[in-house]
Order: structure tokens, then C-alpha cells, then sequence
């Protein structure tokens, strides 16, 4: 008669499936991968994906502190004519239809010199034209006396002087007007350098 506390040499059929299921799980258990990396491996997989590009977004340059001086300037020097060209006793129609011109050489010259979007690029370079024109007929259009009492030579002299501080603008404007001007490209993530084609203040 066998004893009943005499311990069996192997086990039975179901106690060695059960082992064997728990060593394949263990194994299983320790090479799957964590949750988050199956994810990205999944991802990686979708031909849908939007790819990605390691792309340096660059920054858009800065303008000299010259150029910021000038337009203080210029600005100061435009607003302290105003009076006396709508205000003077000769002030005429050509007067008021100058005055437009100034604003837009003002307006291109702020965008140069800050860097900003206005309008787009090839908006400026007629506005130059017009703004040159402009420019040269004022003085043969108005009424007002624009020596001011000067002598023939101090006059001579003060025109020189305003074509000269008038240049830098023009200048602006035109280099305002190219569209490989970098104030033009947008710098987004994936796309920098691309060209701003509807232009426009951001």
C-alpha cells in the first residue's frame, strides 16, 4: 500500500502545461516592448504620416540703428512741414494731392526699416516711381513759396540738402520692392525661407 504522504516524482499533465504557460509569459512579458514605444513604432509605420524635417527656423534680420535714426529723422523733419505746406497762404490742390505721396514713401519706409509686411513686394516699386515723380514736380506745381525768403543760393543750397535726405528713402523703397528682400519669407517650422506670396503685416 502506498503512503500518502509520499511525494510523486512528476507532476501531472496539467500542473506541466501550467508551468510552461507561465515560463512563456514571464519570457513574453520581459521582450515586449514598453507601451508608449509600441506607439511610436505603430506611428512610425503610417504611410499617412505627415513626415517631419530638422529644419533650423531662422530669424529674420535685423535693420541697422542708422536706419532707425534716419526715420526718426525724416519723420520729424515731414511732420514739421506739414503746416507750412497746408497752411500757407499759396496752398493749392497740388498741395493736397502731394500729400498721399508723402504718406506712402513714409508708410514703405517704415515697413524697410522694422522689418514689417505691408502690402506686398511688387505694390512697392511703382510707388517709388510715383513717389520720384512726385518728387520732381512738386516744385514746379504748387503755388507756395517754398524758398521762404531765402536768397537764390540758400535756396539752392536747402534743395540740395532735401534731395540728399531724400535718397536713403528712395533706397528703402527699392529694396523694399525685391521680393528676395527677407522681410518677405515667412519662417515657419518645415518651411523656412519659403516666400511670402499674399505678403502682408503678420
Amino acid at each position: 500500500m502506498k503512503s500518502a504522504g509520499r511525494a510523486r516524482p512528476f507532476p501531472n499533465r496539467t500542473e506541466a502545461m501550467s508551468a510552461v504557460d507561465d515560463e512563456i509569459g514571464i519570457e513574453y512579458a520581459a521582450a515586449r516592448p514598453p507601451e508608449n514605444q509600441r506607439r511610436l513604432e505603430h506611428m512610425d509605420d503610417n504611410p499617412y504620416r505627415t513626415p517631419q524635417a530638422d529644419v533650423e527656423v531662422a530669424e529674420r534680420p535685423a535693420r541697422s540703428v542708422w536706419w532707425k535714426i534716419y526715420f526718426v529723422v525724416y519723420m520729424l523733419l515731414l511732420v514739421m512741414s506739414l503746416p507750412d505746406l497746408l497752411l500757407d497762404a499759396g496752398t493749392g490742390v497740388w498741395d493736397f494731392v502731394y500729400l498721399p505721396f508723402l504718406f506712402a514713401a513714409s508708410l514703405g519706409l517704415f515697413g524697410f526699416v522694422f522689418m514689417k509686411r505691408i502690402f506686398t513686394a511688387p505694390v512697392w516699386l511703382p510707388v517709388l516711381v510715383a513717389v520720384v515723380g512726385a518728387d520732381i514736380l512738386y516744385p514746379y506745381l504748387t503755388d507756395v513759396d517754398l524758398s521762404a525768403g531765402m536768397s537764390e543760393t540758400a535756396y539752392l543750397v536747402s534743395a540740395v540738402i532735401g534731395w540728399s535726405l531724400s535718397i536713403p528713402n528712395y533706397v528703402a523703397l527699392y529694396l523694399y520692392s525685391k521680393p528676395g528682400n527677407p522681410i518677405w519669407y515667412r519662417q515657419h517650422a518645415g518651411t523656412a525661407g519659403a516666400p511670402d506670396a499674399g505678403g502682408g503685416e503678420a
